[in-house]
């Protein structure tokens, strides 16, 4: 066995490869933390991932729904953000492909699907509108303002992961 080893990363991406039923994370750390970074890489080594306190850089607490109140108080992570949610916005390409990701999701059979299995009551709140359902979850007037807010690229992120492994890693549903 090797010596224990950490490093602190940001999460950039999800991806699942069916044929090969995992999931692909690319993750982003600064050049300086290398050293620490090739005492953790060994192919095949088994490693685990928790989220940290933005504030502290400990441990996070395991993370709840979003609550109107977040966003009426104001959140505090547009202001603690590692800076990955909003260095995506910075082009204007990368503004309309995610606009269209989100557009095309929601016009997705499965996504509906998806919902209705997961958020069912929520959902049909929404009018069983997928689009409504994201500008609610999201907290947003129009899908358009979720390029100006990290929190609400936070709360599509997070349901977008959800529903990429939902729907391509079914296995992993009757755990």
């Amino acid at each position: 066995m090797t010596k224990p080893a950490a490093f602190k990363a940001t999460i950039e991406g999800l991806k699942t490869i069916r044929t090969r039923k995992v999931i692909v994370i690319t993750m982003e750390a600064p050049i300086e933390h290398l050293n620490e970074i090739t005492a953790v890489f060994e192919p095949g080594a088994w490693v685990a991932v928790a989220r940290l306190d933005p504030h502290n850089g400990t441990a996070a607490q395991p993370a709840s729904l979003p609550s109107q109140d977040d966003d009426a108080q104001g959140s505090t992570t547009d202001e603690h953000r590692g800076g990955s949610t909003m260095k995506v916005l910075q082009t204007a390409g990368n503004r309309a492909s995610l606009l269209r990701k989100i557009a095309m999701t929601c016009n997705d059979a499965r996504f509906r699907r998806f919902l209705v299995e997961r958020y069912r009551t929520v959902f049909a709140m929404s009018d069983n509108d997928p689009a409504q359902f994201v500008r609610h979850w999201c907290r947003l007037e129009s899908t358009r303002d979720i390029i100006s807010s990290a929190s609400a690229m936070d709360h599509w992120n997070k349901l977008d992961a959800e529903y990429t492994v939902w729907r391509d890693v079914p296995e992993l549903e009757k755990v």
